[in-house]
């Protein structure tokens, strides 16, 4: 059994300059998340909106991807940033990592988003569109990312970083404030484009408002 590569020691510097990287992709994934659900569509929208909703999703998918693939890495490359890499044993993160919902271990939502987003393929032509329950992934990695600051060494992240998770956390809690639970506003109208079947539809060409 192969054994895996060990990971270059960074210094605290690096880290914090890396957790940077981290931010932003926590900020996207939050931000995308609100501003879809501010700018529902539905499939009598127009082809603008369709548009700008496609590109949000898009986003929102891929920061959701780096984001999963950093908490709970698979088969890492050694440029890639991980959480591990910010505590002195890898063991220590996954230990108190958050357990993610079976689809998204192993990889798989990682590898789903890659085969069906960020490269053309046959699984993607295949004519079945996936369900992607946009909050409760954005759930999901929230916690992962609240437990990941609460428990990496402060000196190895950026304030900013810090100060963030806290106000990401703060404002997914409005919503389930708001809407009852992860369940329920997986259930209300602008979570809908989420379980659409067609909700890629094809804009077209948008020349005009």
């Amino acid at each position: 059994m192969a054994k895996s590569p060990v990971r270059i020691a960074r210094s605290d510097g690096d880290l914090r300059r890396a957790s940077l990287a981290v931010n932003y992709e926590s900020n996207m994934m939050g931000t995308t998340l609100f501003l879809m659900i501010e700018r529902y569509v539905d499939l009598d929208s127009s082809p603008r909106e369709h548009a700008i909703s496609n590109s949000l999703l898009h986003a929102f998918l891929i920061a959701t991807r780096n984001l999963c693939h950093f908490l709970y890495c698979h088969k890492p490359r050694p440029t890639d940033i991980i959480a591990e890499d910010f505590f002195d044993h890898p063991s220590d993160w996954r230990r108190v990592r958050p357990k993610l919902p079976e689809e998204f271990e192993g990889g798989s939502f990682v590898d789903r988003i890659s085969k069906r987003l960020a490269h053309l393929t046959w699984e993607r032509a295949s004519g079945t569109k996936p369900t992607w329950g946009a909050f409760r992934i954005a759930w999901e990695l929230g916690k992962a990312l609240e437990a990941f600051v609460g428990h990496a060494n402060h000196v190895r992240l950026s304030d900013e970083t810090v100060e963030d998770v806290a106000a990401l956390r703060r404002v997914m809690d409005g919503l389930i404030e708001q809407y009852g639970s992860v369940e329920e506003i997986e259930t209300v109208p602008p979570s809908k484009l989420f379980h659409e079947e067609d909700f890629w539809s094809n804009p077209h060409v948008v020349a005009d408002g």
